[in-house]
């Protein structure tokens, strides 16, 4: 592009949405099957009003224009929050993996109950900047868009079915009160509200790793999230994805290494956290001093502490990085006959 700036205006941004919505709509007629479950005739319902919806609510789903409807309400309503560049999600513009990725996502917007948040930053008009608002709507699409991509690496492949949501809701439910139960949680949440949820938006990308190990080890959420939580402390994971998200990407794949690279170093908590709990140890100073990995673990937190003082602006240390980790876990593992 000629400009200056090369960001598009927004009258073109207004046209990129509007095709968008028109792909997007095109995917999800062309497969009958995906508008056809239950959970599609609520979209249906919300775009009559109150009155229409009260007084035919058994004859709506006949309507002859039914799954066009609902498919124009499931388009505005993932691509007016999401952006158009929801598209591009996937990589490639596959359509069973948009679909399932558009399943995906108004099933994790409903667990976190999206619209709320929404409503609260809208209720900010006239009390912070347009601008402010953005970034905090940009924060909760970021994290939808983080528990999107984990479940579809891991093989869920949800739909805002009433009863899964409901499962999903009773763990975060579980999981809020554990965070409610932290320090710095309760500090922010007194102190600085904002800077709480700001808190809280980024501790959700571990969300589904804690759900997984919940159901896995069949131990209560909070004691799992303790015990995951005390492993990265223990392995300072958390000053190290702080400082990777600082590493600005030069191109798609580098992209790709930085989101990788910080799934696997949640995944390898996650790991060694269940470890600990098959085993019953659940301190992780202990935890590796029985299985006798003092020195590797030392050599891990030498490598640590060589990459916090380079503050390097590349990916590649980050990576070397979560490669002794993995030979860490993987010795764990072998001497504790657990993976």
């Amino acid at each position: 592009m000629a400009r200056a700036e090369q960001a598009l205006t927004r009258p073109e941004l207004a046209v990129l949405m509007g095709y968008a919505k028109l792909a997007l709509k095109r995917a999800l007629l062309e497969t009958p099957d995906f508008l056809a479950g239950e959970w599609a005739h609520r979209f249906l319902a919300e775009y009559f009003p109150e009155r229409a919806r009260a007084r035919y609510s058994d004859r709506l789903n006949d309507h002859l224009l039914g799954r066009e409807i609902a498919a124009t309400v499931i388009c505005n309503a993932v691509i007016n929050q999401a952006g158009a560049g929801f598209l591009t999600w996937t990589d490639e513009v596959d359509p069973d993996r948009l679909l399932e990725t558009v399943g995906l996502y108004l099933a994790f917007d409903q667990i976190l109950e999206g619209d709320r948040w929404r409503d609260a930053v809208y209720a900010l008009d006239s009390k912070t900047t347009a601008n402010r608002q953005h970034e905090l709507l940009l924060q909760l699409e970021s994290a939808l868009a983080s528990l999107c991509r984990w479940a579809w690496e891991h093989g869920r492949r949800l739909t805002p079915n009433p009863d899964v949501i409901g499962q999903w809701r009773a763990d975060l439910r579980q999981y809020l009160d554990h965070l409610g139960e932290s320090s710095e949680f309760a500090v922010l949440s007194s102190a600085a509200p904002e800077a709480s949820r700001l808190l809280f938006l980024n501790r959700l990308r571990d969300f589904p790793l804690l759900v997984d190990l919940s159901r896995k080890s069949k131990e209560a959420m909070g004691s799992v999230a303790t015990v995951f939580d005390d492993t990265v402390e223990h392995l300072g994971l958390r000053q190290v994805a702080a400082l990777m998200s600082e590493v600005k990407p030069r191109d798609l794949w580098e992209r790709r290494l930085q989101t990788g690279l910080d799934d696997r170093f949640r995944l390898a908590a996650a790991r060694l956290a269940l470890m600990q709990l098959r085993i019953g140890t659940r301190r992780p100073a202990a935890f590796f001093q029985q299985l006798g990995m003092d020195a590797r673990l030392a050599k891990f937190q030498r490598l640590r502490e060589e990459l916090i003082e380079a503050a390097s602006a590349a990916l590649t240390p980050f990576a070397a990085l979560s490669s002794e980790l993995d030979s860490l876990i993987d010795a764990c593992g072998a001497a504790s006959d657990v993976d």
